[in-house]
């Protein structure tokens, strides 16, 4: 290794990135580096958004406005987030997002946890049902009780 400018004549760096015979990183190893590769993403997208507000100004804006609605509807928003959301693998989630918040605002808000004894004497016992054969299915898997006491009353209960 070259203690002057702290990379190795050929081979491997310190990093792991294999060099040219001079030390240096190629143009493709360059652009293969998380910075160079962010930097490159960001430029692709800023290219096709810049050409997408040129010739459909209004859709455009429209659909960054409602990808950014639904991208702040997340309790934590970081880089990466919204990065992964309009750049990466959300591209679908944000074409859809329209859709989705159109849904959000006529689907009825439902924010009451309802328990057994709050549905239908013919939904409890299906559910009841269901219960009692994946406890059943359960116990003959297993030849053991789940480890939850509380679980495990309420199975047995039912059953």
């Amino acid at each position: 290794m070259d203690m002057l400018n702290g990379v190795s004549r050929g081979g491997r760096m310190p990093s792991g990135r294999q060099t040219n015979h001079l030390g240096r990183l190629t143009a493709k190893d360059i652009w293969k580096q998380p910075g160079a590769k962010r930097a490159r993403r960001v430029a692709v997208m800023a290219a096709i958004l810049a050409l997408a507000i040129y010739f459909v100004p209004v859709l455009t804006l429209v659909m960054i406005g409602c990808g950014a609605l639904d991208v702040r509807r997340h309790r934590k928003v970081t880089y990466e987030l919204v990065e992964k959301y309009f750049m990466g693998n959300g591209i679908l989630t944000w074409m859809l997002s329209p859709i989705n918040l159109l849904a959000d605002l006529l689907s009825y808000r439902n924010r009451v946890t309802y328990t057994l004894a709050d549905l239908p004497a013919a939904h409890r016992e299906e559910i009841e049902t269901c219960v009692c054969e994946f406890a059943s299915s359960l116990t003959t898997a297993t030849a053991s009780r789940p480890t939850s006491p509380r679980c495990w009353s309420q199975i047995s209960g039912a059953c």
